[in-house]
Parts: C-alpha cells; sequence; structure tokens
C-alpha cells in the first residue's frame, strides 16, 4: 500500500509527516492528496479525511467514508462533498506509481459513493469489518471505530491489488446486480454497484463504456472487449476475475 494502513486521521497524518509526505493546507492539493479536515477552521485538529478528487482555487471536492450532511465527520456514508481549504489542516500526498495512480485511487474511491451503513448509525460497514477482520469490534466505539480513514485505506488496499473491491472477503452485505451472476462475472444485462465500478475503471483507463450509469449494456461490452483486446484477453466482453483483476490494478 502507499499508505499506512490505519482507522485513525491522526495517525495517518503523523506516518505522513515522518515520511515525509505531509504538505501544508497553505499549499495548493492536487487529485489524489488525502485531506484531513479540521471543522472548527483552526487547522490543528485531525478529525476527518477524504481523497481529494478535483481542485478550485480555494474549493476542493473530495470522495469522503463516514460523511453526512447532518455530521461532517460520523456521517455514515461515503459521499461526494464540495470543501473550502479553510476547514482543511493539511494534506497527505501518497507516492503515486504509474501502476497505481492517483485517478485509479479516485476511480475506486467514486465507485464507492452512497454506500451506507448497515444498520445506520452503526458504524458498521465494509471498510471496517475488513479493517478489523470481523463484524462488530469491542472498542472505544462499541462496534467499530469511525470509519472515514479505514474507507480511505481500504481504498489504497484496493488499489494495490492486495485486496478485492467485490466484498467477498467481509461478513457485511452489500449490494449485488440484478442479474445471475457466477464467481463475479459481470456481463450485458447486469447493473447495480459493481457494474459501476467496472465502468468507472473503464472509463479512467480510456476505454469508454457511455458513461457510469450502473447498467451493463452494449457500449459497456465493447469497452471490455476492447480492454480485453489491448490485454491479450479473451474478447468475450464479460468481466470475471481476471478481466476485473487487471482492471483493478492487480497488475
Amino acid at each position: 500500500m502507499l499508505i499506512t494502513k490505519t482507522a485513525g486521521c491522526g495517525v495517518l497524518a503523523n506516518w505522513a509527516k515522518q515520511q515525509g509526505y505531509w504538505r501544508s493546507y497553505t499549499e495548493t492539493p492536487k487529485p489524489g492528496d488525502l485531506a484531513i479536515f479540521d471543522f472548527t477552521g483552526k487547522h490543528s485538529q485531525r478529525a476527518h479525511v477524504g481523497i481529494v478528487k478535483s481542485v478550485s482555487g480555494s474549493t476542493v471536492v473530495t470522495i469522503e467514508g463516514n460523511t453526512g450532511s447532518g455530521n461532517e465527520a460520523n456521517g455514515g456514508a461515503v459521499m461526494q462533498r464540495q470543501r473550502s481549504t479553510s476547514v482543511i489542516t493539511g494534506y497527505v500526498r501518497p507516492p503515486y506509481t504509474s501502476a497505481q495512480s492517483a485517478a485509479r485511487a479516485i476511480t475506486i474511491a467514486e465507485a464507492e459513493v452512497d454506500t451506507k451503513e448497515s444498520p445506520a448509525n452503526s458504524n458498521n460497514v465494509k471498510y471496517n469489518t475488513w479493517f478489523y477482520g470481523r463484524e462488530g469490534y469491542d472498542g472505544l466505539w462499541g462496534t467499530q471505530f469511525p470509519w472515514c480513514a479505514a474507507f480511505i485505506a481500504w481504498v489504497f488496499a484496493v488499489l494495490a491489488g492486495e485486496i478485492s473491491n467485490t466484498s467477498a472477503n467481509t461478513a457485511v452485505s452489500v449490494k449485488k446486480t440484478s442479474c445471475s451472476v457466477d464467481a463475479y462475472v459481470l456481463k450485458k444485462g447486469c447493473s447495480g454497484r459493481g457494474v459501476k465500478v467496472l465502468q468507472a475503471g473503464l472509463e479512467a483507463l480510456g476505454y469508454k463504456c457511455g458513461g457510469v450509469d450502473g447498467d451493463f449494456g452494449t457500449n459497456t461490452e465493447a469497452g471490455v472487449k476492447a480492454f480485453q483486446k489491448a490485454l491479450g484477453l479473451q474478447q468475450d466482453g464479460e468481466a470475471g476475475a481476471i478481466t476485473l483483476g487487471k482492471l483493478l490494478a492487480i497488475d
């Protein structure tokens, strides 16, 4: 992984400073940076974290875990947020490589938007389950620690090819595709989050599939075939374990 595996924003920030990956809030952030937030505006607390998707002047668009309109730093959902740099303590700038790029990290995070805790207000979500190795955690927060940093660590574990983003290795239920699938094969007629992940990955690598709408149609099939052809894979237009593995950073 390009970052330390942690569920704590403070641990992440301290690690980044030790490694030389820390950037001051006064600097201009870059897509792929990890923004550490202080919602008091004092630039000192480390209360929340998100991955920077885009930057425009003093405004950043981020993908954040465990956020919400009613509670910025413990809101229970993965969301795209628009933030002012005035509420940012600093940035972690991971040492991205050509294989593990900022664009891929953003794509992985973006595909998780709308994932929520189950049940609500429980901190029980697939990223926490992955981090702690079991469903439920008898720690400070009763079940599992608020998971904004665990979400970021999960994104980078997927980026590194250390885990799959199908959540097959967790005990948490997630949305499945609406068609019958065999061993996570996505094909024409499927729909849902898994298809969005596939489409986002294809689009990020330049294989046009008609956008990220969650519906596996003719355009998505063509994008899969083009990707398979480029890698010398069987061009069946179906995204199974080999195709998905190559697409999602298992190089």
